[in-house]
């Protein structure tokens, strides 16, 4: 089986840190633990990331990651400190992934830069409506390593409205 950021990248993927291919390797389920530090937009910016089902809060918070493999994809679900989140990824054509959070489904176009792994939001849906390029969020994020944890940095903006959330930090796989 292969996961999805592996079919996305090709062979490039191979190229991609240990670390990184471990957290986007198909194995049925993976646990990743670490902090995350959440930062977010005004009023308005605050009300979409929570219409997400993102958490309202500021700072920096414990966070879980589980990674499912299921046949139609994946399910992450993250852990902010007390709040659940949990989107939906799965394979569209062309090297693109749909990520489905709460009513919006996010168009990814994972790259590979040196030894960042590149994943910008390409494109967004409402429910099954595709949102003008003007409404769609720019941003995306950029996974690295440190020594053997990952490095995240997740951002999301609107024109007009700029940042909605950004949450970074570290993870390191949770081994039995």
């Amino acid at each position: 089986m292969t996961s999805l950021f592996a079919r996305a990248l090709g062979p490039a993927f191979a190229a991609l840190p240990e670390p990184l291919r471990r957290l986007h390797a198909p194995v049925g389920q993976r646990v990743w633990r670490g902090t995350a530090h959440l930062t977010q937009g005004g009023w308005f910016a605050r009300r979409l990331a929570r219409g997400a089902g993102f958490p309202v809060t500021e700072g920096p918070v414990p966070l879980d990651l589980t990674i499912t493999t299921t046949a139609e994809g994946e399910v992450w679900t993250r852990h902010f400190g007390g709040h659940r989140l949990s989107s939906t990824l799965s394979a569209l054509p062309d090297g693109q992934i749909a990520e489905r959070i709460g009513p919006f489904v996010l168009i990814l176009r994972p790259r590979i830069d040196g030894e960042a792994l590149l994943i910008p939001v390409v494109g967004m849906r409402l429910g099954p409506l595709p949102l003008p390029s003007g409404l769609a969020p720019r941003g995306g994020g950029r996974e690295t390593t440190v020594a053997e944890c990952v490095a995240f940095d997740v951002d999301s903006r609107l024109p007009g409205l700029g940042r909605i959330l950004r949450y970074r930090g570290t993870l390191t796989e949770d081994t039995p």
